[in-house]
């Protein structure tokens, strides 16, 4: 999987890490791979706010977010290093008054007036002529402008004739085509259900979806070390594997996640998550949430740039330390120059916990053919407990 963060310098200085956001580099750098994404908000596993000296973004020396610099005096809205506001003088405030404030010598307007441009004592110049006087219309133009009014009147009146004229026969028509019409296949969006079948560029699931509405990054469970923990969901991180949350940003119909990762190559990880999701998102059944899922999934270019279908590996009823659920695996393909992986061996598995508004989830997702891993992702699966 593509995913954003931060990736050693490609430049090559030691030390230094450089951010992808899934399609370019970033102009930032960093010593510290835990920082926050270049002008994201605060990392809320860190102690020490945005903009201090703890490892994050800006570096000591930079203002913190939405603090002047010392010695400006410059308000919301100011432009910074001294330089004169779109509408406002020099030192002031947003909406304060004085010599250049909103309404007053603003662009394009002269002095007291909101506008056009004004002309010598404050009067206005456009549309005007000899002695101040506004120009009036043509008198050709009052008739004519009467005359187009009958011949659009009369347009409508005709084309309406001729409209419901034919009405009964298109009505006719319509039934027709519908009685006719060819019932779509099951196979025409699903996958083939197997590992040698045909791909699918469309997985089914997601079409009633909100796919952008959880709030990944807002953690509602306690962290355990050596485990990964959310939306109801605890398992053993295997090894090789580093727990990073804020790379749960990435799936965003989500709340409550945790993220462990492994790196495979320079643009390629395996991730594991765990979190909830919401029925009210649009989310039924364990069964359609996992379809719903894996077509979120593949939606996104930061994580599947170049995505190009989708093979099924298993679609089934599972149980999760008691609890009924279901899990729905597949291979996703991608086409993208900068990797040698082929795609993902993704699996979805998701929880019926029984309270009517959630469901747990568990994504993992390893590179296809890797045995060695896939193995790795079933044992936690199968060591996977409701926390």
């Amino acid at each position: 999987m593509s995913s954003t963060g931060w990736y050693p310098d490609p430049s090559g200085e030691p030390n230094r890490f450089r951010y992808w956001d899934g399609s370019a580099w970033s102009n930032e750098t960093t010593g510290d791979p835990t920082s926050p994404a270049p002008g994201s908000g605060p990392n809320p596993y860190e102690s020490g706010g945005y903009g201090q000296t703890q490892g994050g973004y800006p570096q000591s020396g930079q203002p913190q977010s939405g603090q002047p610099q010392t010695g400006q005096g410059q308000g919301y809205g100011q432009a910074p290093y001294g330089a004169t506001s779109y509408g406002q003088g020099q030192g002031q405030g947003y909406g304060e008054g004085g010599q250049g404030a909103y309404g007053q010598t603003a662009y394009g307007a002269g002095s007291g007036q909101f506008g056009g441009p004004q002309g010598p004592g404050n009067q206005g110049t456009g549309n005007q002529g000899p002695d101040n006087q506004a120009y009036g219309r043509p008198k050709w133009l009052i008739p004519l402008i009467a005359a187009l009014a009958v011949l659009l009147v009369a347009g409508g009146i005709l084309t309406a004739v001729l409209v419901t004229g034919g009405d009964d026969e298109d009505k006719k028509n319509v039934s027709d085509d519908k009685s006719t019409a060819a019932t779509p296949s099951p196979s025409d969006s699903q996958g083939s259900g197997g590992p040698s079948g045909t791909p699918s560029t469309k997985p089914p699931g997601a079409d009633f979806v909100n796919c952008e509405s959880g709030k990944p990054m807002e953690r509602e469970s306690t962290a355990k070390p050596k485990q990964l923990v959310g939306g109801g969901l605890s398992a053993t991180i295997p090894p090789g594997y580093t727990r990073e949350p804020r790379y749960g940003e990435a799936f965003a119909w989500a709340f409550d996640t945790d993220v462990a990762y492994r790196s495979i190559e320079e643009f390629w990880i395996s991730t594991l998550i765990v979190g909830r999701i919401e029925r009210a998102s649009g989310f039924t059944t364990p069964q359609q949430a996992a379809h719903a899922i894996q077509e979120c999934m593949t939606r996104q270019d930061t994580l599947y740039s170049g995505f190009s279908g989708t093979t099924d590996v298993h679609d089934k009823a599972v149980t999760v330390d008691g609890k009924d659920g279901w899990s729905y695996r597949t291979e996703i393909r991608v086409n993208d120059e900068r990797v040698k992986a082929e795609g993902d061996l993704s699996e979805v598995t998701v929880v019926d916990l029984g309270d009517g508004e959630n469901f747990a989830m568990f994504i993992g997702v390893t590179p296809i053919g890797d045995a060695q891993l896939e193995k790795a992702m079933d044992t936690m699966i199968a060591g996977m407990k409701v926390s």
